[in-house]
């Protein structure tokens, strides 16, 4: 899912929170659709808010700052990490002693290189969440294995006490964030108008292998494929357009029957 355009990030903040919402909301439909007959599955929505390029830049510099002086206990991954510039990648490096060195330095939270814009609207996505009865919670170490992230970026994982289900360190089933910079990055010109997009993707093998972990455990589990569909949507009020989006993914497959093909 992707959501690209729009007005400046710089501009209209409302406009960030508005897809910023629709694409996590998007991703917990998706897959409580896929597990909708587990009731031994729950899945969490864990976010985070990088800021904007000046809250990465500056932030960045502090972590490698204080990261530099113990570089030689890093991973051999991390060190290449932290030589490169790249810092903030070891934050949510899956190496054990990385996390040890991590917490031993006592860094300093993103919050405090985030400017107000940039926190109140992630303030308001964590609000509309809980509205929206969508289970989340904050990890300041998540910020997605990619340079070009900025803004809201999160991960969806699954928690089971079904045996010989996929292990802790293979849980995530999604993830997704913001890029508004990514167009100036490839373009090469840093000066370029800021264009931004959301959006996420899913491991479609391991969900694959987590389904089947499922219904060796239970022969009356049923596998539920979410419905997919396509509508051509007009917006008139703003304010309504994600509560319109929602019933008509929940209830796209009208549109297929009404269109009277398998696949639309």
């Amino acid at each position: 899912m992707e959501t690209v355009g729009g007005s400046k990030p710089e501009n209209d903040f409302g406009h960030l929170l508005q897809t910023d919402f629709e694409a996590v909301e998007s991703a917990w439909r998706c897959l409580s659709e896929v597990f909708a007959e587990h009731a031994d599955v729950r899945l969490e929505v864990e976010i985070n808010n990088l800021g904007g390029e000046s809250t990465l830049t500056e932030y960045n510099k502090a972590l490698t700052s204080l990261m530099l002086p113990r570089m030689a206990d890093f991973s051999e991954a991390s060190q290449k990490r932290l030589e490169a510039g790249h810092s903030l990648r070891i934050l949510d490096s899956k190496s054990m002693s990385d996390q040890e060195i991590v917490n031993e330095l006592a860094l300093p939270h993103i919050d405090e290189f985030i400017d107000g814009d940039w926190r109140d609207t992630f303030s308001d996505l964590q609000d509309l969440l809980t509205m929206h009865g969508i289970p989340h919670r904050r990890n300041p170490n998540l910020v997605r294995g990619l340079d070009y992230y900025n803004g809201t970026c999160f991960e969806i994982k699954l928690e089971t006490n079904v045996d010989g289900v996929l292990g802790q360190s293979q849980n995530t089933l999604l993830a997704g964030g913001r890029y508004d910079y990514l167009a100036a990055i490839l373009s090469g010109d840093k000066k370029r108008a800021r264009l931004p997009a959301v959006g996420w993707a899913a491991g479609v093998d391991r969900l694959c292998l987590i389904l089947e972990d499922l219904e060796q455990a239970s022969t009356q589990t049923r596998l539920r494929v979410p419905k997919t569909g396509l509508a051509i949507l007009t917006i008139v009020n703003k304010q309504d357009s994600s509560e319109e989006a929602r019933v008509v993914r929940k209830a796209a497959y009208l549109l297929r029957q009404y269109l009277q093909v398998d696949d639309v």
